[in-house]
C-alpha cells in the first residue's frame, strides 16, 4: 500500500498525483486554499511509500497500487484526479484501465504521448548516470523544469534535496517505467469531456505548439499559461488554485 495523507477541507474527493522526483508534499502550497477532501498519495518510490524493488515495474502497477486507495477512500462516492507530469501518466493509465471512473481528470503539466525513439535513448542514459551520480542528475533536473530557475532558488534546493532521499533503484525504475509507457491519445479523445490540461508556455519537457495542435485537434478544455515552465504550482500558484477551484468543483 502506498502512503497517503486525506485533508477534510470539503466533501468533494479530489485525489492528487504529483510528478517524477517528487512527492505529495508538492501540493502543500495550495491545500490550504482549496475546499475540497484532498487526498495526496505518494506514488511508488517516492516520499513516504515503500521504495520500488523490480526494475520492470510499469505504469500499469503505479495506476494499481493508487486504484486501491481510491477505492478505500472514495468509495461508492465520486472523485476528480489531478495529475502532474508522470502523476498524469499515471492518471491517463487509471482511465484506461477503466476500474475506477473519475468524473474530471486534470493534467497538469502532462500529455498522452509514448516518448519517442530519441527520448527513450534520453532515459537509459539518465539511468545509466543515476546508477553513479544521482546529485549530478538531480542538480541539471530539476532547475530544467523551471522557466527562470533564478528566481526558485531556494525552492529548486528544497526539490533538490528531497529528491535525494530517494533511493537511485526507484529513480532508475521509474525512469523505465516512464520509457515504456504506451500512448494514451485515444485514451484522450476518448474522455476528452472530462479532462482539463494545464500547460505552460515556457515547459521545457512539453512542446507547446504541440499541446496546442492537439487542443485544436480534440477540443479537450484546455489552460495556457504564459511565462510558465512545468512547475505552475510554484511559479503561478494564485492562477493554479483559481483553475483548480473553477474545473474540479461540481
Amino acid at each position: 500500500m502506498l502512503h497517503y495523507q486525506v485533508i477534510e477541507n470539503g466533501k468533494e474527493n479530489v485525489v492528487f498525483l504529483h510528478g517524477f522526483l517528487e512527492d505529495s508534499t508538492m501540493w502543500n502550497g495550495l491545500t490550504t486554499d482549496l475546499p475540497f477532501r484532498i487526498i495526496l498519495i505518494d506514488l511508488p518510490g517516492h516520499g513516504k511509500s515503500k521504495p520500488i524493488n523490480s526494475s520492470e515495474i510499469t505504469l500499469f502497477e503505479f495506476a494499481e497500487s493508487v486504484t486501491k486507495i481510491i477505492e478505500k477512500e472514495c468509495q461508492s462516492t465520486s472523485f476528480s484526479i489531478v495529475g502532474h507530469s508522470l502523476g498524469g501518466y499515471v492518471a491517463l493509465e487509471l482511465l484506461k484501465q477503466e476500474r475506477v471512473k473519475p468524473e474530471k481528470t486534470i493534467l497538469f503539466h502532462s500529455h498522452p504521448w509514448a516518448d519517442s525513439e530519441a527520448k527513450k535513448a534520453e532515459r537509459l542514459k539518465v539511468v545509466d548516470v543515476i546508477k553513479t551520480n544521482k546529485k549530478m542528475f538531480l542538480n541539471v533536473a530539476i532547475p530544467h523544469l523551471f522557466y527562470k530557475p533564478e528566481l526558485y532558488s531556494s525552492e529548486i534546493s528544497h526539490l533538490i534535496s528531497s529528491a535525494m532521499e530517494m533511493d537511485s533503484f526507484s529513480i532508475a525504475a521509474t525512469t523505465l517505467a516512464m520509457r515504456n509507457r504506451g500512448e494514451y491519445l485515444e485514451v484522450l479523445e476518448k474522455n476528452k469531456e472530462e479532462i482539463c490540461v494545464i500547460q505552460g508556455e515556457k515547459d521545457n519537457l512539453i512542446p507547446f505548439h504541440k499541446m496546442k495542435n492537439l487542443y485544436k485537434k480534440i477540443k479537450f478544455k484546455g489552460y495556457f499559461l504564459e511565462g510558465v515552465g512545468h512547475m505552475s504550482h510554484i511559479e503561478s500558484p494564485k492562477e493554479i488554485v483559481r483553475i483548480f477551484k473553477q474545473e474540479l468543483k461540481s
